[in-house]
């Protein structure tokens, strides 16, 4: 199956959460995973992300370990199914940061581009497209950065 799209942190963080201002454009992503599965894709790294995420917001109720860790097994992990990271892709991502002129963060957003490139996906889905933007072009990667706030 081909893989049309990996979603990072942001759209994840956003899709799971009513209250969040791009929620609506955010599940849409999320929503057509369901549908379709294994054209929507992430990273084992977002999943890391978006819990640490989901833990430290400072939503009323908070979100606590245990509610991040269901939400993510139960609604994004079978939806997206994670790819995994291996040490070269790790390795690739520091080259790719300090090849960026980037700062140190966007070794995460590296991580989400190198396994969109390793899935052969066709977008990157974030909220954070400035910093791929540059990371896409100084990897002469074909992903297209595509932000689902922008769209609507």
């Amino acid at each position: 199956m081909t893989v049309l799209a990996i979603l990072d942190t942001t759209v994840i963080v956003a899709g799971v959460l009513a209250s969040h201002p791009h929620h609506a454009p955010c599940r849409q992503h999320l929503q057509a995973a369901a549908a379709t599965p294994g054209t929507y894709r992430c990273s084992t790294h977002a999943i890391a992300e978006a819990f640490r995420v989901l833990v430290a917001l400072p939503l009323a109720p908070r979100i606590d370990a245990a509610g991040a860790r269901l939400v993510l097994r139960t609604t994004i992990i079978p939806r997206l199914d994670p790819i995994a990271l291996t040490m070269k892709d790790y390795d690739a991502a520091l080259d790719l940061v300090c090849a960026s002129g980037l700062g140190s963060g966007a070794v995460y957003d590296a991580l989400h581009l190198l396994a969109a490139d390793r899935a052969g996906a066709k977008w990157l889905v974030t909220a954070n497209g400035k910093h791929f933007n540059r990371l896409a072009e100084v990897a002469k990667s074909r992903v297209r950065v595509v932000d689902p706030a922008a769209s609507n």
